[in-house]
This record gives structure tokens, sequence and C-alpha cells, in this order.
């Protein structure tokens, strides 16, 4: 991997629409910016504040060149602000390294660039920044547009400290409502990142958590251990985290109506973190598959009615849409042999026929070996196919020979890199087709896909 590396940045929230403005805003007023931010709202319950305020940042960021993705979720019984949607923000990741950020953080100076550098400069260390910035309520209240657009202001304000982080005693202030108090050596999960890598092979945040507390530290020290297991395996030994004062965040008040027990929550989720620990294990989310993380399922297409548990992706902006994207032209966000079922439902005759290779060339390319594409398109011919003027391309059973291995191993007018085998084909009812097929990768022998068809 080379020196120069490509940044997603992930946040959650939950009824914080007005910090989460002010901390993305922070991030966009930065000279370096990101490659991507995603922000993923855990079922706000504000009359819709939250989802807003993304509107606002998406154009921002679009402004300045910076991808930016809203993910709401709205299935997901749980605590809020949890493990699960950092797990999905991770998930949504487009490049190689994550920062994550919590949405009420505003950042001073350069942090992007800063983390950025870093990890560049050792990729197999985790970073955190630990000159860390807390406030009350009526100093926040207080601040001026200026001052939250330069959080450099807000730490040189006038009741603004350095503090011991065991005596966090602001002498400046009046009270602890108006007092900006800062401590170096804060360890705490209000940025922090490494490689997307580091973190996929840790499994993510332990879903098995509830609600907030431990849950950052225990993912630190687990891609801790992890890198400290990789770099003896090679012999190489030096420190797999830095604590970093020299990056600086501050965090903005909020309220702290989770609507249960923060401190037993913590404990709980302490046991869990600390057994781990303890037993040398750097895995999270063991026997779930992965838990978000490993239930990588597509639905091209998908529109307003994206499948539940599945990643929509379309070309219009629906509520549930997870990635605007072109599947006709644009490559798929994830990386190579990492999705385990695909669903185009009703897809591909919209497209044209170079459009419709490249869509399977890329379904090719993301999928696992003993991954599924599943399509369903109109039968040629019928009522079904006339009736839609947008249909583009005839589909008869026959049509997906074209898919399978040739006799000389090579498409022979260029269209195909890679080749399927079929699982089944079926009329699904008189007007469509319905077509499961897997890729044909190398190594790969066909007898090991005969209950294929029980994926979905």
């Amino acid at each position: 991997m080379g020196n120069f590396m490509n940044v997603s940045i992930v946040t959650c929230a939950w009824n914080r629409a007005i910090q989460l403005k002010n901390g993305v805003a922070s991030i966009l007023e930065q000279e370096h910016l990101p490659n991507e931010i995603i922000v993923v709202d855990d079922g706000s319950q504000d009359n819709g504040m939250t989802k807003e305020v993304c509107r606002l940042l998406a154009k921002m960021a679009s402004d300045k060149g910076v991808d930016f993705k809203a993910i709401h979720l709205t299935d997901h019984p749980g605590a809020r602000v949890s493990c699960y949607p950092r797990n999905v923000g991770l998930k949504h990741a487009s490049h190689e390294i994550v920062l994550f950020t919590e949405p009420e953080m505003l950042h001073v100076g350069n942090t992007i660039q800063q983390m950025k550098e870093k990890i560049e400069a050792d990729p197999d260390r985790l970073y955190v920044a630990t000159q860390i910035w807390t406030m009350g309520y009526l100093v926040w209240e207080s601040l001026t547009p200026e001052e939250l657009a330069d959080p450099d202001k807000i730490i040189n304000h006038k009741y603004a400290q350095i503090t011991d982080a065991n005596n966090p005693v602001n002498t400046k202030a009046p009270n602890s409502d108006w007092g900006i108090s800062g401590s170096n050596n804060c360890f705490a999960g209000c940025l922090f990142g490494t490689l997307k890598e580091h973190f996929m092979a840790c499994r993510g945040f332990d879903e098995s958590f509830f609600g907030y507390g431990w849950d950052d530290w225990d993912m630190i020290k687990r891609i801790e251990l992890y890198l400290r297991i990789k770099k003896d395996n090679v012999r190489v030994h030096a420190p797999s985290s830095e604590l970093c004062n020299d990056i600086v965040v501050v965090h903005q008040w909020h309220t702290k109506d989770y609507g249960f027990d923060v401190h037993q929550a913590a404990t709980d989720n302490g046991k869990i973190a600390s057994k781990r620990l303890d037993s040398g294990e750097y895995r999270a989310n063991i026997g779930k598959k992965w838990g978000t993380l490993g239930r990588t399922k597509l639905n091209l297409g998908c529109g307003m009615k994206k499948k539940k548990g599945f990643v929509g992706i379309d070309i219009r902006p629906f509520e549930g849409v997870d990635h605007v994207l072109d599947v006709g032209k644009d490559k798929l966000p994830f990386e190579d042999n990492s999705i385990r079922y695909i669903l185009a439902d009703h897809l591909l005759e919209h497209l044209y026929p170079e459009q419709l290779f490249y869509c399977i060339e890329e379904c090719w390319r993301v999928l696992k070996p003993t991954g599924v594409l599943h399509v369903r398109v109109p039968k040629a011919g019928t009522q079904a196919w006339f009736l839609d003027p947008d249909h583009k391309i005839h589909f008869t059973k026959d049509t997906f020979g074209f898919f399978l291995p040739p006799a000389t191993g090579k498409d022979p007018r260029g269209y195909l890199k890679g080749f399927w085998h079929l699982n089944f084909i079926k009329q699904s009812n008189p007007e469509a087709i319905e077509v499961k097929m897997y890729p044909n990768k190398v190594g790969i022998k066909k007898y090991e896909y005969k209950s294929i068809d029980k994926v979905v």
C-alpha cells in the first residue's frame, strides 16, 4: 500500500441535530478535507431536524467536493448511539483510512490531515486524539456563529482553561455551566482512527454491548491487541497506538437523555470487554457471522422498496437508499470478494447492453466466491415487458447462458472477464424469469454450491 491514502469519517447521532451541524461544519472548514463523511442517524426523534441538518451538510460537502452519505436507521430496536450504527458506518466507508468522531465534536485546526499523516507514516498503529475540551450549557448557548465556525477561538475564550484530567477544576469560569475546560492525555473515543482493514480484522464494535459505555474503549483496546499480535508475528516491536495531545477537539454541551442507566450499561459492557481482552481475543461478534459487518447484502435498484437488512443502491436518492449511483457505469463501493448476496429485482431490463455488462462485471467483482446474484426480469414478449417504455433488453431463459464459461475460457466478444454458474433458472410466473447464479472464481468447484439457493 502506498503512502497516499483516502479518508472516510464516520459519526453517529441521535437527537443532536445542532451539535451535529456544528461538528461536521468544523471539519468542512479545514484546509485539508476528508474524501468522505458518513453520518449514521440512529432513528432520531426530533421532528425531522437531523434529516434536515443532513440535507444541509450534504450541500456543504458537495460544494467542497466531499462525498457525503446520510444513513437514517429506522429498524434498530436497541439503545441509541451504540455499536450497531457505528458498524453500519464502518460497512459503508469507502476508503483505506476510517476515522470515528462523535457528532458533537468541534475540530480545532486541521485534525483530519493530522490523523491522515500519522496513519500514512505508520499504518499499523491506532491514533487517538487526547486533548479534549468540554463545556457547560450556558457558555455553549452563548457561543457566536463565528466562534463555532473557528473552534480555536473557543479554546482561547476568556473562560477556557487547561486543567488536570484528574482534577478538572476551572478557576477562570464563574461556575461549571460557564466553564470551557481542556485536558491532555484524555483517553476517550472523541476522535480516533486507523486503517479500515484493522477495524474489520477485529470485526467492528461489539454488538452485544447495550447502549453507551466502554464501546469506544473496547474497540481501541482490541485494535491495540490485534496490532501487537500482528507486529510480534513479524518480529517488529513498537507501540500499537499513539495518544495525540497535538490533535485537539472540543466537546459541545448536549443533553444526555438516553432513556437507560448509562452507568449500569457501562459496567455491564466493561465486564464483557475485560473478560475478552484478558483471554487474548481481539475479535467481537464471534458466532454472529460478524454481526452487521458479516451480513452484507445488496439491493440493486431498490427504489422506494429496499428490502429489510439490505444495503440499498439506486440512481435516485429515495428514502432508505444508502448509495446513490448508476450501476451501469459507477463502481460499487465495496471491496473485492466482500459481498455474499446481491438482489437485482426488475433492474437489468432498464439497462442498455453495455451498462448490463458493466453491472454484471461489478457484481462478479464484489461477490464472495460463495456469493449469490439473484435476478428477476420480465420475460421477453410478455405484457409485463411491453408495458414499461423504459425497458431496453429482452430476456429469455436462454439469455443467461451468455454469462456461462465458454469452451475457450474467454468471452470471444470481450464483454466479460468473469463468468458464472447457474444455480437455478425458472419462470417464476408467466411473465417473469428468476435466476440465481454464483461467480465462477478460480479455485472454487461447482459441487460446493449444491444448497446455494437457500441463501436468501
